[in-house]
């Protein structure tokens, strides 16, 4: 009895840890560092609206489910958003977009048929030597034909919308036939924004929902892979702010490789270490993913006193990362780049004594 209880404590323990794999896949969102807008104001627009511009953005969202994930996918959803509230979304691109496996209509044909029948049959001579027999029977058959045209089932690919009083913009791209959702997706806006507007930020999200069937014919849905980015974005042909875009990019990449640096090495391996660990015995400053996805995606500038107990070259790195900021948010404010850098070298002098 008690082997008996063994074997089935094992074949269900493997059976839910084979459930609770099949939400383990890897998935991966990316996006460009940067955007440049270019200006697509006309006259007319100019003329009603001397003030303000319009802004054309093209941004690329790039999808990587690995090999065990890519037929799980259902749908991948999207939230961007500026993050200044005079800016605007006016136009984007997909749209509601639905499609058929079948090119064409269908052409269908129905064909009703109604028969009837009368029948009379008399004998007569029960009995007797002879016997008469009378039968009589009327038929008719009716036949009609309808042929017409019928259009195929049309599936939903791409579903989208204006958010947060025009400041969001939402885009859901679900797994048909015609389209699969692993690889690069180009997104568009249309930005309307005032005239003297030079840099500024656009915050996206995006996750992955995957679908499965389990053994008893129920559907579950999950949301994975979450992701959020903060891009920088200016006027094509703006050089300075280029530069500090591409300043901004490579300073997060610092940060990042400091921050993965310290996580890996402040996680335990071995059994001393993780009793010390909980035991509070080790006092070196640690940080999170949580930590780190917070701070790339804050626009303002967070200094690193503010984070207490972060490790010397993650501090160092935050200080860098944040002056980058500084630096683009000011040329947004028409003002010059140096004065902007000066000031941000003052507070750091300020905060290390």
């Amino acid at each position: 009895m008690t082997s008996c209880k063994c074997v089935l404590s094992f074949v269900a323990t493997g059976f839910l840890l084979g459930i609770s794999s099949c939400w383990g896949q890897t998935i991966g969102f990316d996006v460009p560092g940067l955007a440049e807008g270019r200006e697509v104001s006309d006259m007319e627009f100019q003329a009603l609206h001397p003030s303000e511009k319009l802004v054309n953005f093209s941004v690329e969202l790039a999808a990587d489910f690995g090999f065990d994930a890519s037929d799980d996918v259902a749908a991948i959803l999207l939230k961007l958003h500026t993050t200044q509230p005079d800016v605007t979304i006016v136009d984007f691109c997909p749209r509601n977009v639905v499609d058929s496996e079948i090119a064409g209509v269908i052409a269908v044909e129905k064909t009703d048929e109604s028969n009837s029948a009368l029948g009379i049959q008399a004998n007569t001579g029960a009995g007797l030597p002879w016997q008469a027999a009378t039968n009589a029977s009327i038929g008719g058959k009716n036949g009609q034909t309808v042929r017409f045209e019928k259009k195929p089932e049309r599936q939903l690919q791409v579903s989208s919308g204006l958010a947060d009083r025009g400041t969001g913009l939402f885009i859901k791209l679900y797994r048909t036939s015609q389209q699969p959702l692993e690889g690069t997706h180009p997104i568009r806006l249309t930005l309307r924004m005032p005239s003297q507007w030079r840099t500024g930020f656009l915050r996206m999200e995006c996750e992955a929902v995957l679908r499965k069937d389990s053994l008893f014919d129920e559907t579950s849905f999950r949301s994975t892979g979450k992701r959020s980015f903060l891009i920088p974005v200016f006027i094509e042909g703006d050089e300075t702010a280029r530069v500090q875009a591409r300043a901004i990019r490579d300073a997060e990449g610092s940060l990042l490789a400091a921050t993965t640096a310290s996580i890996k090495r402040a996680k335990p391996n071995n059994f001393l270490a993780e009793v010390t660990r909980w035991t509070q015995l080790d006092q070196t400053p640690r940080v999170s993913p949580e930590w780190l996805e917070r701070v790339t995606n804050s626009v303002s500038a967070k200094p690193a006193g503010q984070d207490a107990k972060l490790p010397r070259e993650i501090s160092i790195a935050l200080n860098a990362y944040s002056r980058q900021k500084q630096t683009f948010l000011g040329l947004g404010q028409n003002r010059p780049a140096e004065s902007v850098v000066m000031q941000s070298q003052q507070w750091s002098s300020k905060r290390s004594k």
